[in-house]
């Protein structure tokens, strides 16, 4: 049952994600959403816990380049543009910084 609520919880993190990170745009929410739901579809016959967990490792993975590197822009009066830039996009993604003394 671990197994099971793992996967859901995953499904409806990269569902929360899409939504935030695609807010306004009709057009690619439905597109997200179908491609979520085909690669669920897809692996819904894995049962090893292994597979499962790489699975959901790379699941995870995918939600994090997503609200790391996805950056919403709009165009506005005067072709200006209107960037929604979140706390994601700010962080370091440097595993490891090198120590500049």
């Amino acid at each position: 049952m671990a197994i099971r609520r793992k996967v859901l919880s995953l499904f409806r993190d990269l569902h929360r994600i899409r939504k935030d990170i695609f807010r306004e745009d009709e057009a690619m929410l439905r597109k997200i959403r179908i491609i979520i739901n085909e690669e669920f579809r897809k692996n819904a016959g894995v049962t090893t816990p292994e597979k499962v967990d790489e699975l959901v490792q790379m699941g995870k993975e995918v939600g994090r380049y997503l609200k790391s590197t996805i950056i919403q822009c709009d165009i506005k009066a005067n072709n200006n543009l209107r960037l929604r830039i979140t706390e994601d996009h700010l962080r370091d993604n440097v595993p490891n910084p090198p120590n500049i003394t």
